[in-house]
């Protein structure tokens, strides 16, 4: 799939969504890795920091932060529907300090090096492929400041029989990946042990956990496995 035929996609999906969510309520796992932030390591989270959300689609999750914090976030996201719903919303509810762009994880981000305090990527560089996700992880390395955090929710292949069935049935470009048969985009799952290996190259795993979910298209639900990664960059 083309990086057009990708953002055409993702813009289809936000006028009819099978896949994503046009909700502004934030993740869960969002905001306990964030309270975690602050709580357990101490790190502040106030009208100072900068956040960077990766594949913000409508941007819940800069709102929640500005609303909560007082935070400078920034969202980016392949879809120029996403970003208009987005920007629509804060303009309605008068939000200040998010600023959403239409941005593809495969381009160099327009922020300074050394500049934000967090990253979150929500479910995003999943349908990357490794020579992408590996330049998407510099330059992560390069905006964050030293000791600054990442929060990643991915897809987990150890004990998903969904994924291993998608695996064998619809195998992708490179290991792990596989072409979704309903929403023909190529998808990412990790084992852990490659997780920690691919990402310990730029971040120390502080916090790493396994849920059980759902992902629901067509009107069905299949249960899905994820991991959450709380990290931090290396000096």
């Amino acid at each position: 799939m083309s990086r057009l035929d990708q953002q055409i996609f993702w813009d289809n999906e936000y006028k009819d969504p099978q896949l994503v969510t046009k909700s502004f309520i934030p993740q869960s796992d969002v905001t306990s890795f964030l309270s975690w932030v602050r709580r357990k390591q101490k790190y502040p989270i106030d009208v100072d920091a900068t956040i960077l959300d990766i594949g913000c689609g409508v941007g819940r999750h800069c709102i929640y932060i500005a609303d909560q914090y007082g935070a400078q976030c920034f969202g980016f996201d392949f879809s120029a529907t996403a970003i208009a719903l987005g920007n629509a919303y804060i303009q309605e509810h008068a939000v200040s300090g998010v600023h959403l762009t239409v941005q593809s994880l495969t381009d160099k981000i327009p922020l300074q090096d050394n500049s934000v305090d967090i990253v979150i990527d929500a479910m995003s560089s999943h349908s990357l492929l490794q020579s992408e996700r590996v330049f998407l992880l510099s330059e992560l390395y390069r905006v964050l400041k030293p000791g600054g955090f990442l929060f990643v929710r991915t897809f987990l292949k150890d004990g998903d029989a969904n994924a291993k069935e998608l695996l064998k049935r619809f195998p992708g470009p490179e290991k792990d990946t596989y072409k979704h048969p309903r929403l023909h985009v190529v998808e990412r799952v990790f084992e852990e042990k490659d997780f920690k290996q691919m990402y310990g190259n730029y971040f120390s795993v502080v916090s790493f956990d396994k849920k059980t979910g759902y992902q629901k298209w067509d009107n069905q639900s299949y249960k899905r496995r994820y991991l959450i990664a709380h990290m931090q960059k290396k000096s």
